[in-house]
């Protein structure tokens, strides 16, 4: 771990200026078609589609118990708010191509979720 935090903050500083705020845009390598960012973008890609669909369910049950609703194999109900999980997140796709922004209003959120429900949890 201190051998790649040392590698992180020694490379940065020594490319000071020309660090990107997201290290996957950064310029590519001098004379090289820079095979490994471009696996770690395609692999950045598949862990976003992977990830939106293992949240779903996770979220329909958090709106199961917001709503008070008992009955959880009703197939309409499950779809609809797939449906609209889906388009939520395609439609931040498509508002927030940069997916820096995406990210810090994410952490932002993210973020002020865990400090109100954190501590609530931890008393039980």
């Amino acid at each position: 771990m201190v051998l790649y935090l040392s590698i992180a903050v020694f490379g940065y500083l020594t490319a000071f200026d020309g660090t990107p705020g997201l290290i996957t845009e950064r310029l590519p390598l001098p004379g090289s078609n820079d095979y490994p960012m471009i696996a770690a973008k395609i692999l950045f890609a598949v862990l976003i589609t992977f990830a939106v669909a293992l949240r779903a369910n996770p979220i329909r049950k958090q709106i199961y118990l917001a709503f008070d609703w008992k009955n959880q194999d009703d197939t309409f109900k499950r779809c609809a708010i797939t449906f609209l999980l889906l388009a939520i997140t395609a439609g931040l796709a498509i508002a927030l191509p940069d997916i820096y922004s995406a990210f810090s209003i994410l952490g932002g959120t993210i973020g002020t979720v865990l400090l109100i429900t954190f501590p609530g949890n931890c008393g039980r």
